[in-house]
């Protein structure tokens, strides 16, 4: 008897286990779908349900990356016609982004982190960022232009 109490309860835990993992996948799967709804739109697909991308007519390169299986973190990404800089911004959980910037000068590529004002967050990179603003504020117009779901968080 005290056998069958024992399965049953490794029964319960391996059910509640296999609910909650299923649970997860359907909050995952609303969630990326309502948080990303609307980036894609006017964009061609690169990797169906996995990458969108579309070059304007003025040369600049837009780009959703939709989050991994499971995860959290995509994309959206402006660069400039040359490819020389590259505005990344990330869709936080439920509201707001974060930001980045790559820069290629001199034959290096820098990944730098931005703040809310498209300022860098590493003290290092001020000077080249500073160079930069200009474009830097330009891809953030044109991202906001793009997408205008941005404006609403």
């Amino acid at each position: 008897m005290r056998a069958i109490v024992k399965n049953k309860k490794w029964l319960l835990v391996i059910i509640i286990i296999v609910f909650s993992f299923i649970m997860y996948n359907v909050f995952w799967f609303c969630w990326r779908n309502a948080r990303y709804n609307g980036y894609t739109d006017n964009l061609e697909t690169f990797r169906e349900h996995y990458s969108y991308v579309l070059t304007a007519e003025d040369g600049y390169l837009y780009n959703v990356k939709l989050p991994d299986y499971l995860s959290f973190t995509g994309n959206l990404c402006v660069a400039t016609p040359d490819g020389r800089v590259a505005l990344i911004i990330w869709p936080k959980i439920f509201r707001g982004y974060s930001y980045g910037i790559q820069i290629e000068k001199d034959g290096e590529i820098y990944s730098i982190e931005l703040n809310e004002n498209l300022k860098s967050n590493q003290s290092e990179y001020n000077d080249l960022v500073g160079e930069n603003q200009d474009t830097v504020s330009l891809l953030m117009e044109k991202a906001e232009n793009m997408w205008e779901k941005m404006k609403q968080y």
